[in-house]
């Protein structure tokens, strides 16, 4: 089962890696402990992988995918981006959760979730999850897609205002960037200095 998802990961490896340069221009890998990975610091750590959501987002992947596909590679998971597509436009439009939001809450439960026979992994995951919620809601004033965005996007009127008044680049851009932060950050409270991305 797990090599079914290995040819998605290479092919996001493989765009990351083309489209990833230094301040030299050379090319450099994506992952911060492979071979070539030449990250020095946590804060250089968030701010690769938060752009690295951003690039996606800009390429077309909805807020959820970009911030899914970014925390996945970077935290070395081999979650499907699509486990990421319904959360788009507040969960499937309806202006409910931020997907930026639930994209980075799918990635934490994912690395950080229980496992069999882990009773203490639902109270560290919903830890965590609630102190990305609150973050999030701090930084932004809230965590609804409708209330962030001012649109709904079940409506064709506001997906068109949406695209006219380029509300994806002006605020959706900062929430997929603020919700890799600040899922790193989590972690980041709980295990001192490491970042959880290696």
């Amino acid at each position: 089962m797990p090599g079914i998802y290995r040819p998605w990961m290479w092919t996001v490896w493989r765009w990351l890696y083309r489209h990833g340069s230094g301040a030299s221009g050379a090319k450099r890998t994506f992952w911060p402990c492979g071979p070539g990975g030449n990250w020095r610091t946590a804060m250089n750590m968030t701010e690769e992988v938060g752009q690295r959501a951003v690039e996606l987002f800009d390429a077309g992947y909805n807020c959820a995918e970009a911030v899914l596909m970014a925390l996945s590679a970077a935290w070395g998971l081999d979650i499907p981006f699509t486990a990421g597509t319904a959360f788009g436009g507040g969960i499937a439009r309806s202006g409910q959760t931020c997907g930026a939001l639930g994209g980075a809450l799918v990635a934490l439960g994912v690395r950080y979730g229980r496992r069999p026979g882990d009773d203490g992994g639902r109270d560290r995951v919903y830890g965590l999850a609630q102190e990305l919620m609150q973050s999030f809601r701090e930084a932004h004033g809230d965590t609804g897609c409708l209330q962030l965005t001012g649109c709904l996007l079940a409506l064709a009127a506001d997906r068109r205002r949406f695209n006219e008044e380029g509300i994806r680049q002006r605020v959706c851009r900062a929430l997929v960037r603020n919700a890799v932060a600040e899922a790193v950050a989590a972690w980041q409270r709980h295990q001192g200095a490491d970042t959880g991305l290696c």
